[in-house]
Parts: C-alpha cells; structure tokens; sequence
C-alpha cells in the first residue's frame, strides 16, 4: 500500500474519530448509538473519568486566575481573540 495513501488516511480516522467522541460526549450523536453507549458500564466510567477531569482543571485554573492577576489578564485577552 502507498505510504501517501495511509498518511492520508490517518488524518482522516482521526478526523472521524474526534467527531464521534465529541458527539458521544456531548449527546448529539444517533439515538442507537447513545443507548448502547449508555448500557456499557465501562464507557460510563470513562465519560465520568473525563468530567471529573474536566472539573479538576477547571477548578486549577480558576484558582489560578484567582492568585495571579497578570495570568488573568492573559487568559482574557486569548479568550477574546479566539471567539
């Protein structure tokens, strides 16, 4: 097989990959899909696993904005500009 071809491919996966997880997480994805997900315990632990992530890094960065007002400030300004 060409190895342009599988490099091509990669991204592609990854591309398709990533929008399944996000649709999982986010609850858009097909009707079907979302109840043989919910019935597996084992991706019910991981979806947990990754909000309690999730809250954990949010709490460190607010504590952060918190205590450093020029990281705050930085933050803010990336904030604006990706938006």
């Amino acid at each position: 097989m060409n190895r342009k071809f599988v490099k091509e491919n990669k991204t592609l996966v990854k591309e398709f990959l990533s929008d399944l997880i996000t649709k999982v997480l986010t609850g858009k994805s097909h009707r079907d899909i979302q109840k043989r997900l919910n019935s597996d315990p084992k991706i019910q632990q991981h979806k947990a696993n990754i909000k309690r992530i999730e809250q954990q890094i949010i709490d460190k960065v607010d504590n952060i904005r918190k205590n450093d007002p020029d990281f705050d400030k930085r933050l803010k300004r990336l904030q604006l500009k990706y938006k």
